[in-house]
């Protein structure tokens, strides 16, 4: 996307951009520093809005500004509850929530100190849903099965997991819904030698099938051979 400049310097102050805000405090900036926003496309399981890229990369401050982000509840994907929702950042090719980030319910927003530049975005907590049926729905993730299976299905910023099992051997189709339509996503059934390739052409959406003789695991990493 286009990139907005900003110049700050050591009397900090107040960048907005689209729904993202963030408060330099005074003494924050050692020297007079271009802070740029642009959004970009790298998202992670159920991020909810833009992602958005902060530089100078790697720039650090004396005082740790305030990230923070609006959300508008009419977009929630499936599965995803405005409660759940944390500042993400992307670091060393991978997806985490910031350790110090709050919901803020009264501002429809999340909010994070940051310690340096990278990419940010909103994306609901590490959870899990399980039981029996045909139809759950989790961060973004939507699993239908073509007869009711025990189903244990876990989705965080870093992985998609789903645990089906009946004991009976019966064929399940398995539909998955959800999925990024940014790049080719991996889904592996049972091993990382059975896997199907999910392109954009197909919608972020898939369906395999399982034999349920014994507890299948399927999962969907960020990337090709991700260990879960």
């Amino acid at each position: 996307g286009a990139v907005a400049s900003f110049a700050m310097d050591g009397r900090g102050g107040i960048i907005e951009y689209g729904s993202l805000t963030l408060a330099i405090p005074g003494g924050a900036l050692v020297e007079p520093t271009t802070i740029t926003v642009r959004e970009v496309l790298d998202r992670p399981w159920g991020a909810v809005g833009p992602v958005f890229e902060l530089g100078p990369d790697g720039l650090t401050f004396a005082v740790r500004p305030t990230l923070s982000i609006a959300y508008d509840e009419l977009e929630m994907p499936p599965g995803v509850t405005p409660d759940s929702l944390r500042v993400a950042v992307r670091e060393h090719g991978a997806w985490r929530h910031l350790p110090n980030g709050e919901h803020r319910a009264h501002e429809g927003a999340a909010a994070a100190k940051l310690e340096h530049f990278s990419l940010y975005t909103l994306a609901p907590l590490a959870d899990e849903v399980s039981g029996v049926g045909d139809h759950f729905e989790l961060n973004g993730i939507v699993v239908d099965t073509s007869t009711e299976s025990f189903t244990r299905l876990r989705v965080s910023p870093t992985i998609v997991q789903l645990a089906l099992g009946r004991g009976d051997g019966t064929p399940v189709d398995v539909t998955l819904s959800g999925l990024p339509t940014d790049a080719d996503q991996h889904v592996y059934l049972g091993s990382y030698r059975e896997s199907r390739v999910v392109s954009p052409a197909d919608g972020g959406r898939v369906t395999v099938t399982a034999v349920l003789d014994e507890p299948k695991l399927l999962w969907v990493p960020p990337m090709s051979g991700t260990p879960t």
